[in-house]
């Protein structure tokens, strides 16, 4: 245990809905985390505030779908999330910082009645960063351990409900 702890901060949503086929949504969030009384047997200075806390993170979608046919749909989206910086560690070294990466999904849907078929895209851009899956953040020389984000991930779905 490191001590004691102190989070505080805000998140904002909003959704529109200007038509019966077109949706919107987006958010954002604030976090202010910091150690407010350090254990002091904890092995560190404890500088960064919580690990794996970035003060800031946003997203965005939209939803667009559409009767094209008597029992035929088609559905189209797109998903954009931000994660800001954070430190995963609880010291200031730049080499355990996470975070700052933008993660793009798209997909387009055709269905018919319980049947759907599918085109899809997630981490769109193949962006690259560290994720907080890091093992031990306490691990102090830990400089080159890395999770990365899931790579570019293309595919076909094909659904059936029963």
């Amino acid at each position: 245990n490191v001590g004691d702890a102190k989070s505080g901060g805000f998140e904002v949503e909003a959704s529109a809905q200007p038509t019966s086929a077109l949706q919107f949504k987006l958010n954002a969030s604030y976090t202010d985390s910091r150690i407010t009384r350090p254990d002091v047997g904890f092995p560190a200075r404890l500088q960064a505030g919580l690990p794996g806390a970035p003060h800031f993170s946003a997203g965005a979608s939209f939803l667009y779908r559409q009767r094209i046919a008597h029992d035929v749909s088609a559905t189209a989206s797109l998903r954009s999330m931000y994660v800001g910086k954070s430190n995963i560690a609880f010291m200031r070294q730049r080499e355990l910082q996470i975070g700052d990466y933008t993660i793009t999904d798209a997909r387009l849907a055709l269905s018919h009645g319980t049947l759907e078929g599918a085109i899809y895209s997630d981490n769109l851009t193949n962006e690259w960063s560290s994720t907080y899956s890091y093992g031990n953040p306490i691990r102090f020389g830990g400089a080159g351990m890395i999770t990365p984000l899931r790579p570019r991930l293309m595919g076909v779905e094909l659904k059936q409900a029963f």
